[in-house]
C-alpha cells in the first residue's frame, strides 16, 4: 500500500513540533511524502512564507519528499474558503475542511432544521469541490464535535452524497481518509462511527472519486498514524484509487 501522509500540523499552528521534526519523524518511518499543512485562517496566515523557507532548506537532505501545503476551512455553505491564489501559488497543494467558521453548518443556525444544515454542507462541499484552488477536502463530513447540530454519516441522504461525489470527480477533487476522524463523534461508539462512516465512503468510491491519506498528526507521534485509515481503506477496497502524491511535487 502506498505510503504517505498529506496532514500534518506544526508550531506554526496548532501543532507541538518544528518543520524538520516532523520531517525526521516521516524520514524514520520510510514514508514516501510529507506534507506539512498548517491552518491558514485570517488570524493565522503570516507563516506560509517561513514554513517555505525551512522547507527549501532541507529539501533533498532526506528521502521522504516534503510538500509545502496548508488547511483552509470552508467559511459559509457557498463553500467560500480561507485561502486565495496568491498564497495557493506559494504551495503545492491545499486541504480545506470544514469547522467552526462556517456560517450555516457551525454557526448561525438557530432557525435551522436539522435537513437545512445537510443541504448546506452538500451546497458547501460542493462548492469548494469545484474551487480550482482546493486540491483535497480534509476529513470530509466531520460534523460532529464543535459543531451546535451533529449530522452523523448514516444520515446523509445517498442523493445527496452522489450530487457531491459527482463534482469531486469532474474536478479531480480528493477525498481525504483521515485517520482520526472519528474524534469528532464522541457519542457514537468508534465502531458503529467506523461502520458508518465505510458506507459513505463506498457511496464516494462507487462514483469514481480519488482518495487521500492524512494522519492530522499534530506532534511527532502521530506522523504516519494510518492504521484506521487502512482498515477503511481495506474494507471498501478502494486502495487503486488512492492519489499517488507526485502528482504535487514541483
Amino acid at each position: 500500500m502506498i505510503s504517505y501522509d498529506l496532514h500534518t500540523h506544526t508550531k506554526y499552528s496548532d501543532g507541538r513540533a518544528t518543520v524538520l521534526e516532523m520531517v525526521f519523524a516521516a524520514e524514520a518511518l520510510g514514508l514516501s511524502h510529507i506534507a506539512i499543512t498548517d491552518h491558514y485562517t485570517d488570524k493565522n496566515n503570516t507563516w506560509v512564507g517561513k514554513v517555505s523557507e525551512e522547507i527549501e532548506e532541507i529539501r533533498g537532505k532526506f528521502s521522504v519528499k516534503i510538500l509545502k501545503g496548508a488547511e483552509g476551512a470552508v467559511l459559509n455553505e457557498e463553500g467560500g474558503i480561507s485561502v486565495d491564489k496568491k498564497i495557493r501559488d506559494k504551495l503545492d497543494l491545499l486541504l480545506v475542511h470544514m469547522g467552526g467558521e462556517a456560517k450555516g453548518i457551525a454557526k448561525e443556525t438557530d432557525k435551522l432544521s436539522k435537513e437545512d444544515i445537510i443541504e448546506n454542507i452538500t451546497t458547501a462541499y460542493t462548492k469548494a469541490a469545484e474551487n480550482p484552488l482546493v486540491d483535497i477536502i480534509a476529513h470530509p463530513f466531520n460534523i460532529g464535535y464543535y459543531f451546535d447540530i451533529v449530522v452523523e454519516p448514516r444520515e446523509y441522504p445517498i442523493g445527496n452524497l452522489k450530487r457531491i461525489a459527482e463534482v469531486f470527480v469532474k474536478n479531480n477533487t480528493c477525498f481525504e481518509i483521515m485517520n482520526n476522524i472519528w474524534w469528532w463523534f464522541p457519542g457514537i461508539h468508534p465502531r458503529e462511527f467506523t461502520r458508518q462512516y465505510i458506507e459513505l465512503v463506498r457511496v464516494f468510491a462507487k462514483v469514481g472519486v480519488k482518495f487521500s491519506l492524512g494522519s492530522n498528526a499534530h506532534s511527532v507521534g502521530g506522523v504516519g498514524n494510518l492504521i484506521w485509515s487502512k482498515y477503511v481503506i481495506e474494507k471498501t477496497k478502494i486502495e487503486n484509487q488512492l492519489i499517488e502524491p507526485d502528482i504535487f511535487v514541483k
